[in-house]
């Protein structure tokens, strides 16, 4: 294979790479939090599976000032999304995103904009098909390859139950409210029965 054909499988996962990265930039800035923080937790959902990004990586990648990437990198930590460690003699530390820390991102952030689930669950699904179309059957069959689609059929999946749950949810708290509404109503009554116990 040349030199041409393996740059071009490179640059078919790190598209895959930008618009993960892209997917959870949305998903932080609809939460309040630096897009760069999304961006920079993107990567790490989707690298650190089997290997361990440093400070120096994300440097390198971002191409901002180092104290930046370190103030990123501790509020990831204060959100218990990554954990840092620093192997015996090693001067830098190294980053790695636990296997559900995405999946409890998701879950807090989408039970509070229900609105947004199915436009989350469409961008994964397009993200996914342009995987599929893009990259070559050999590029397929690399293990990083393999790895990034089986992240994507994860988090699909998981919206999917995000929503089904979130709705089921929403109905039973709309039936306990009219029990309240209940309780209110007596309130309101000519004749209001408050000795009835709440």
């Amino acid at each position: 294979m040349g030199n041409h054909e393996k740059g071009n499988e490179l640059e078919e996962i790190m598209n895959i790479e930008e618009e993960m990265m892209n997917f959870f930039e949305d998903v932080m800035y609809d939460s309040g939090n630096s897009p760069l923080l999304g961006r920079i937790y993107g990567l790490c959902v989707i690298n650190t599976s089997k290997r361990i990004i440093t400070q120096k990586d994300l440097i390198k990648k971002f191409k901002v000032n180092p104290s930046t990437i370190s103030r990123i990198v501790k509020d990831l930590e204060k959100l218990r999304l990554i954990n840092r460690r620093r192997r015996p003699g090693a001067l830098e530390w190294e980053y790695q995103v636990e296997p559900t820390t995405f999946l409890e991102l998701l879950t807090r952030q989408l039970s509070n904009f229900t609105t947004n689930l199915p436009e989350r669950h469409d961008v994964l699904v397009q993200i996914r098909e342009h995987w599929k179309r893009t990259l070559s059957t050999e590029s397929k069959q690399l293990e990083k390859a393999k790895r990034d689609l089986i992240i994507l059929e994860v988090l699909i999946k998981w919206i999917t139950i995000v929503q089904k749950e979130t709705e089921s949810f929403n109905q039973h708290l709309r039936s306990r409210y009219s029990e309240l509404i209940d309780d209110l109503k007596l309130i309101w009554a000519e004749k209001p029965n408050l000795t009835k116990k709440l």
